[in-house]
């Protein structure tokens, strides 16, 4: 483990043998287990997508919402040396990570007033990840999210087996200092087969 709280799967982990079809699997700036005293929120969801015909259509998509006070300062500045990572946790262990690094594919949300940050990557570039934001605000006003498609998303197998619940998700910087938003989704999955898992919180 980094410093900064984060780190590489081992390259003998299911992560890394099978993120990306067809290539070397991406480095994922996540720690091997949740991180600790992290941002708390009122709503979450989460939801896989899996399509064997055509993973183009694979998808990723994680909302964290009416959550803890976050402060401005603590998002960082991604527009130059912030990165974010999303990590994905089945029962305490890595599943999944991707990174959305600093530069120019973020803009500042709010104008002359700084409220959040926002990535966007169409091309899924980045291990697939196609958006995400973070915003900061009083406690039950604030809001982070991420989105992901494509053949980059990280492969994997639907349904989750009972040993693989339950469900972690974190959004977490790489500053000194991290910050990180985490939903854990102790709740049984509204949907989970070869196709689709989907989770929500409360």
């Amino acid at each position: 483990m980094t410093g900064n709280g984060l780190s590489s799967p081992d390259k003998t982990s299911e992560y890394n043998a099978r993120a990306v079809r067809g290539r070397a699997a991406p480095v994922a700036r996540c720690a091997a287990t949740p991180l600790a005293d992290c941002l708390a929120p009122g709503k979450a969801t989460f939801a896989l997508a899996r399509n064997a015909v055509n993973p183009r259509n694979d998808k990723l998509t994680w909302s964290w919402t009416k959550g803890d006070a976050v402060a401005v300062t603590q998002l960082g500045d991604p527009t130059a040396t912030t990165a974010y990572a999303l990590c994905v946790y089945a029962n305490g262990s890595l599943l999944l990570g991707g990174t959305a690094p600093p530069g120019p594919l973020w803009r500042v949300r709010g104008g002359t007033r700084r409220s959040g940050y926002m990535y966007s990557d169409r091309s899924g570039s980045n291990e697939g990840l196609t958006k995400v934001e973070a915003t900061d605000g009083n406690a039950t006003q604030t809001k982070a999210l991420a989105t992901g498609k494509g053949v980059n998303l990280p492969v994997v197998a639907l349904p989750l087996t009972a040993a693989q619940l339950p469900v972690t998700v974190q959004l977490v910087t790489n500053d000194a200092t991290p910050t990180c938003w985490s939903a854990e989704f102790t709740n049984p999955p509204r949907k989970n087969d070869g196709k689709r898992f989907e989770i929500r919180l409360p």
